[in-house]
């Protein structure tokens, strides 16, 4: 009976992040081979990432009235046209005439978070169909997706390890796959996003994180992770830490 296990870890940092502060950590992360994507990428493209010149255009729409030219301005065509036809019928004989002008501005900014997925370009990846990290063993395939959600109040971190098999797993088993394969991966990223956070300037509490770890298999049993592979993965995290 072909089965599949899956172990979520989610770290919840309380506190919300900037438009500013959400900028320059996707900009911090790229240069460390973290690379925010979305569902839809087919590859990683670095034009999303760091500082980037921006085009914008802006058009004015303007009123002439009785020879002063530019005597009202509109930000929306709309208004203006409202505007010019009440103009028309209250002064029929005073020459009134509208039109725009489109202004185009180059800027440099730093690009927004291309999306919710994150992936490792030093390690083994895919964008294509769904973003995830994947592993090397002889004798099982696991994968692992990895998400970084900005919400409104709190930022998520969260990693998916999956692992599909042809029958009932036993727990050591369970656990290999799910826990000591992605485990290095795991410590690494998190240290670096962890890092990442307090470089951009985030203000959250990201010592105290709120972390739910479980399994669940599709017969959508669920068995809760114990406090000791909770403490596996920040003991790898610390590693990396010191590491750096």
């Amino acid at each position: 009976m072909a089965m599949t296990y899956k172990r979520t870890y989610k770290l919840t940092y309380d506190g919300r992040m900037t438009d500013k502060q959400a900028r320059k950590l996707n900009t911090i992360l790229a240069s460390q081979s973290l690379y925010p994507v979305a569902r839809w990428d087919s590859d990683i493209d670095p034009k999303n990432y760091g500082r980037q010149s921006e085009i914008d255009e802006e058009t004015t729409y303007y009123i002439d009235f009785n020879g002063v030219e530019k005597c009202l301005s509109f930000s929306y065509r709309s208004d203006m046209k409202r505007t010019h036809d009440e103009l028309k019928e209250a002064f029929p004989d005073i020459s009134i005439a509208h039109y725009e002008i489109t202004e185009t501005k180059t800027s440099e900014k730093e690009m927004r978070l291309r999306g919710d997925y994150l992936v490792d370009s030093t390690e083994n990846y895919t964008v294509v169909g769904q973003p995830m990290m994947t592993f090397n063993s002889s004798d099982a395939n696991p994968y692992m997706v990895v998400k970084l959600i900005v919400g409104y109040s709190n930022v998520e971190l969260v990693f998916t390890t999956t692992w599909e098999t042809d029958k009932v797993a036993r727990k050591p088993a369970i656990e290999k796959n799910c826990v000591e394969i992605p485990l290095p991966l795991m410590g690494r990223m998190q240290a670096l996003v962890e890092g990442s956070l307090r470089e951009s300037g985030y203000e959250g509490d990201i010592d105290n994180a709120e972390i739910d770890c479980h399994f669940d298999a599709m017969s959508e049993s669920r068995s809760e992770c114990t406090p000791d592979i909770i403490e596996r993965v920040r003991a790898e995290k610390r590693k990396n830490e010191e590491e750096e």
